[in-house]
């Protein structure tokens, strides 16, 4: 049986959202682990490079596959209603990132305030110090700086659609909407660049969680990726309760 370029998108997600289930079971084992003292930070730290071979193995995939459909990947069809509503040139921004690890630190900190006051040292999440917050801080400003450059981009490829040649085939009197060979040139070059874009903004998705993780410590980058896949599955499950709800994945 032919493998269309469809079949091979999906294939490719199917495998990357499998993952995130059986990672979380592993980050959540390696974090009790850790709080028992049967796990060394150098344990950990090799389990968090292990997820990021696999993060990095999906964007290598997704590359290849981006440019031979590019516009598939601006506007996935195996994503649900309200993931698809989250998307920035592909999956989320990269800040969301960061944003994620200010809410979690905030969270861990107001839960263990009390601790904190009388002393004790905290470890997790709500243990940054005001060292790693400053470096967190200049890493989401230079990541604003680039989504805005890249957003400015896709833009520009998006307000080409209405341009010339394109402008040319929409002024013609018949009802015909075959592109002549300039706008069918356009058309490939405008993909092209917008897969361009989508691997970019991969590539600065990966770039950010890694920088992350090297301003946290092994326990903080555990647990913050846990928290991470957690955030994914239930936007899928949620996205796909929304749909179902409003008839949108029938049978």
């Amino acid at each position: 049986m032919e493998t269309t370029d469809h079949l091979r998108e999906q294939r490719c997600y199917d495998e990357w959202i499998s993952l995130p289930r059986l990672e979380l079971s592993e980050l959540r084992q390696a974090l009790t682990l850790s709080s028992e003292g049967r796990m060394s930070d150098a344990d950990l730290t090799r389990l968090v490079d292990k997820m990021m071979d696999h993060f990095q193995d999906y964007c290598d995939k997704r590359r290849c596959l981006a440019h031979q459909d590019p516009a598939t990947y601006l506007t996935p069809n195996w994503c649900n209603a309200l993931e698809n509503s989250g998307l920035w040139v592909g999956p989320r921004r990269p800040s969301n990132f960061i944003r994620l690890v200010h809410a979690l630190s905030g969270l861990d900190f107001e839960s263990k305030l009390a601790e904190f006051l009388n002393g004790a040292e905290i470890e997790d999440l709500g243990g940054i110090s005001g060292v790693q917050l400053s470096k967190i801080s200049e890493l989401q400003s230079k990541t604003n700086r680039q989504e805005e450059k890249l957003s400015s981009r896709m833009a520009t490829l998006q307000e080409n659609m209405a341009d010339l040649p394109f402008a040319r085939v929409a002024n013609k009197p018949d009802q015909n909407c075959c592109l002549n060979e300039d706008a069918v040139a356009a058309l490939k070059e405008n993909g092209q660049a917008m897969a361009s874009l989508v691997e970019e903004a991969d590539r600065m998705r990966l770039d950010t969680v890694k920088e992350l993780i090297k301003i946290l410590t092994p326990v903080q980058a555990v647990q913050f990726l846990a928290a991470s896949k957690k955030l994914l599955l239930c936007i899928k499950e949620w996205g796909e309760r929304q749909d179902h709800e409003h008839g949108r994945n029938a049978e």
